[in-house]
């Protein structure tokens, strides 16, 4: 990677991006990252106003350094950080447990995998899933305060689709819960193709206005799929 510099209110190097990711990733980025995609994504954030959320850079990448690529069982991908600072945790749906407000989208998503795991009241935080190895990948990894889809096209989605071509060239099958416009165009740009080996388990996202993610059951579907393969289910309790 390069020893380039910005400038600028943010002052993020390329160097001190690719120093956030974890080592056991960066082996298999780099195989696939191109420098300057790096270089430019520096460059950008650098021109941003300071209120970037996360507003710690150490979370910025914070899905790596939970869930290793040689653990990773499952994706979840959201488009990007909550834009409140006090809910964005690194991990893509996931808020702090205590957290004042639950967002709609990932209250959602709880009820729908209560009917089985065990969901203790008030646990909000997805890092229970993380740990067991489901990557929590936003598509982009920061967000303006207050501002929703801010960085969508600022240069994360070279960083994010070299992470997902590194889950997909795991021997797997790996499963790729991709919900939401953004999530499925992320999977066919990374060219994951269901059952070739991996699980493509694709759907609206949680705050589609029809609700039809409500009552879909993605986690009970996902395991039916891994035990028709004679693979383990996934725990998807959180407590």
């Amino acid at each position: 990677m390069p020893t380039g510099s910005s400038g600028g209110r943010t002052a993020v190097t390329a160097d001190q991006l690719w120093a956030l990711i974890p080592a056991g990733w960066r082996a298999a980025i780099d195989r696939i990252l191109e420098a300057a995609d790096l270089e430019l994504l520096a460059t950008r954030l650098s021109s941003e106003p300071p209120s970037i959320v996360p507003t710690d850079r150490g979370q910025w990448f914070r899905a790596l350094a939970v869930t290793p690529l040689d653990g990773v069982r499952a994706v979840i991908l959201g488009q990007d950080p909550y834009p409140n600072p006090e809910l964005a945790e690194g991990l893509a749906f996931s808020v702090p447990n205590g957290a004042r407000r639950v967002p709609p989208s990932l209250s959602r998503i709880l009820n729908e995998a209560k009917p089985k795991p065990t969901i203790v009241p008030g646990q909000t935080s997805l890092l229970p899933w993380a740990r067991r190895g489901v990557l929590l990948l936003n598509t982009a990894l920061t967000v303006p305060e207050g501002k929703a889809g801010g960085h969508g096209s600022i240069g994360w989605r070279p960083i994010t689709d070299a992470i997902l071509r590194a889950v997909a060239s795991q021997p797997g099958p790996v499963v790729f819960m991709a919900w939401g416009a953004h999530a499925r165009a992320a999977v066919r740009r990374a060219d994951i193709i269901d059952g070739q080996p991996h699980i493509v388990s694709a759907s609206v996202h949680p705050m589609e206005r029809r609700r039809s993610f409500i009552g879909s059951n993605p986690f009970g579907c996902v395991n039916d799929r891994l035990r028709d393969l004679r693979l383990e289910p996934i725990d998807w309790s959180l407590d």
